[in-house]
């Protein structure tokens, strides 16, 4: 960012530790994985009613602005912005390269790159939890270790 005029400071969000029933969830666990349904359903618009709860989906967003580079880009004219965001588009894509060996034409690449890898290790998915009772005990552990080796190879 720096070679593209931007002031960048380097930020990893901290990881939240794993709650009881997030393991017992990733482990299979038949009821874990009930109870969050019950309060969550599928997690596809939970975000609007549970900003971020101990048992809420994996993908809840980190609304928290703890990111200090918030300050640096909100700061910036609309046309500065938009150059920002091009800079930090290209750094992704350098990144990639570098440390994950990935060509990619984008950060969106990247992130449909790793999508489509994560679908390609997925098998056998029950959209009804009852019906999953004895599947998601052998599924679970099994994409739980999918996402790991997509994390590890595409950096997320």
């Amino acid at each position: 960012m720096k070679q593209k005029g931007f002031r960048y400071i380097p930020y990893v969000p901290p990881e939240d530790p794993m709650t009881d029933d997030e393991r017992k969830r990733r482990a299979g666990d038949y009821e874990a994985l009930k109870a969050q349904r019950a309060k969550y359903g599928f997690g596809v618009f939970s975000v609007y009613v549970y900003l971020k709860g101990p048992d809420a989906p994996d993908f809840m967003p980190d609304l928290s602005g703890a990111d200090p580079n918030g300050d640096i880009w909100t700061k910036l004219s609309p046309a500065q912005r938009t150059s920002y965001w091009k800079a930090v588009d290209a750094c992704i894509v350098d990144a990639a390269k570098r440390v994950l060996g990935k060509e990619l034409k984008s950060g969106e690449d990247l992130a449909a790159q790793s999508a489509a890898a994560e679908r390609a290790g997925k098998r056998a998915i029950l959209d009804d939890l009852e019906c999953g009772k004895d599947f998601y005990r052998v599924y679970t552990p099994e994409l739980e270790a999918i996402h790991q080796k997509v994390a590890e190879e595409f950096g997320n």
